[in-house]
């Protein structure tokens, strides 16, 4: 549901240097006007092409993924993700969610460009923070994570 100031501004801008034919790094930065204010984050990532099956890719602190292809239609692999996320109640305040995730993954090339990806992992320092009225409390749980989708991939030059 939305409410009258739930939209959030933000982007994020990166350069990347290609060093050989197999290793691009990138630096950055990211911003968001969280519901708890201006949120800025560094970015250093890489896109490493390790062998002809195993590449590591990603923008750290928020994600890195560590991938061994198969076959040509079929990758595994372990992925991190760091999700920071605001949301807006509609009664005032907001909920804001600290976590890190580790996964193992696979991912399988149905068609063309559509492929079914599947995520099972856990949490570790998952902080939910509830600010309203009435003031603010702390939620710390950590817990196992699944995830299933279907995505149209845009393959990368």
């Amino acid at each position: 549901m939305l409410v009258d100031d739930g939209w959030q501004l933000g982007g994020a801008i990166v350069g990347s240097k290609r060093y050989g034919q197999k290793l691009w790094l990138r630096l950055g930065a990211y911003y968001n006007n969280e519901f708890f204010g201006a949120y800025f984050l560094p970015l250093v990532g890489c896109d490493w092409r390790i062998s002809e099956s195993w590449r590591m890719f990603g923008l750290l602190p928020s994600n890195m993924r560590l991938q061994h292809r198969i076959s040509e239609r079929f990758n595994a692999g372990a992925f991190f993700r760091s999700p920071v996320s605001t949301f807006r109640k509609p009664g005032g305040g907001y909920v804001k969610q600290y976590d890190n995730q580790l996964f193992l993954y696979a991912d399988f090339r149905l068609v063309s460009k559509w492929v079914l990806v599947a995520e099972m992992g856990h949490s570790a320092f998952r902080t939910l923070w509830n600010r309203d009225r009435a003031g603010e409390y702390v939620l710390q749980s950590d817990g196992p994570v699944f995830k299933c989708g279907l995505f149209y991939r845009i393959p990368q030059p």
